[in-house]
C-alpha cells in the first residue's frame, strides 16, 4: 500500500484531517490483518516443530531390498500381489521400502481427504499402500526389518487406516 503524503500535505486543513484519518484507519486494518497472519504462522510453526521433534525421536530403520515372494504369512497376500500389474507390484515394493513415517503421512493424507483424486485411482493407491504395509509388517514379524516403538505406533495407525481383508 503506497500513500502519497505529498498530495495530502497540499490539501486544505479539513480535507487533510479527513484524509489522514482514513489513512490511519487503513493502516490499522492492515496491521490487524498482519497480526492475524503472524498468530496463524506462529501456531502452525509450533505444530510443525512438535511434529519434527517427534520424527527426530523415531529411529529410521536401515532399508534394504525387499523380495516380495516368501515374505507373506497372511493367506492370499501373495496371490493378490500377483494379480497386480508390473507397475503396481513395483509401487508395492516401493511402499514396503519407504520409512514408515513417510508411509503413514501419505496414508493419512489419502484417508483424511486432503487429496482430491478420482475414485478408481484412490482405490488403487489404497490397495497399493495396504499391500505395501502388509509386506513391511511381514518383514518386521520375521525380524528382517526392525522399527522402534514410535514407528510401530505409526505403522499400526497406517494399517488401521488401510485396513481391508487381505
Amino acid at each position: 500500500m503506497e500513500i502519497d503524503f505529498e498530495s495530502i500535505k497540499k490539501l486544505p486543513a479539513e480535507r487533510r484531517k479527513k484524509a489522514l484519518q482514513d489513512v490511519k484507519a487503513m493502516i490499522t486494518q492492515e496491521i490487524d490483518k498482519f497480526k492475524e497472519h503472524l498468530e496463524t504462522t506462529e501456531k502452525l510453526l509450533g505444530i510443525a516443530e512438535t511434529e519434527a521433534s517427534v520424527l527426530e525421536e523415531i529411529a529410521v530403520p536401515e532399508t534394504r531390498e525387499v523380495e516380495i515372494k516368501g515374505l507373506f504369512k497372511r493367506k492370499g497376500l501373495e496371490e493378490q500381489i500377483e494379480k497386480l500389474s508390473l507397475e503396481e507390484r513395483k509401487a508395492v515394493q516401493e511402499v514396503a521400502k519407504k520409512p514408515i513415517e513417510d508411509v503413514y503421512q501419505r496414508v493419512k493424507d489419502i484417508y483424511t481427504g486432503t487429496e482430491v483424486r478420482d475414485t478408481y485411482e484412490d482405490e488403487r493407491t489404497r490397495d497399493i499402500y495396504a499391500l505395501g504395509l502388509a509386506v513391511k509388517r511381514d518383514a518386521v514379524e520375521k525380524g528382517e526389518y526392525r522399527i522402534g516403538e514410535k514407528a510401530e505406533h505409526l505403522m499400526t495407525a497406517a494399517e488401521k487406516l488401510t485396513y481391508k481383508r487381505l
